[in-house]
């Protein structure tokens, strides 16, 4: 995907809160709009990093049982 930084150090001030709530928050689903508004940004602009972070292998994005699009980061070991 054009555009999608290539490591985390690359990634702007909307993506690193997305990706910090979410590595503080380990084995959790959260949909787009509970991560737009746990850091404060907009669905799209959320939705956008979200994808760009589970491109690059930083979190996990589900849909379990065919419903809404989750994202998570698992715990690391």
């Amino acid at each position: 995907m054009s555009g999608i930084p290539h490591s985390s150090q690359e990634l702007g001030p909307v993506a690193q809160q997305l990706l910090a709530y979410l590595r503080d928050h380990p084995n959790e689903q959260f949909s787009v709009d509970q991560m737009a508004q746990q850091v404060g940004c907009t669905t799209e602009e959320a939705k956008t990093h979200l994808e760009a972070l589970a491109y690059q292998g930083e979190i996990e994005k589900v849909r379990p049982d065919g419903g809404e699009t989750v994202y998570t980061r698992p715990q690391q070991t």
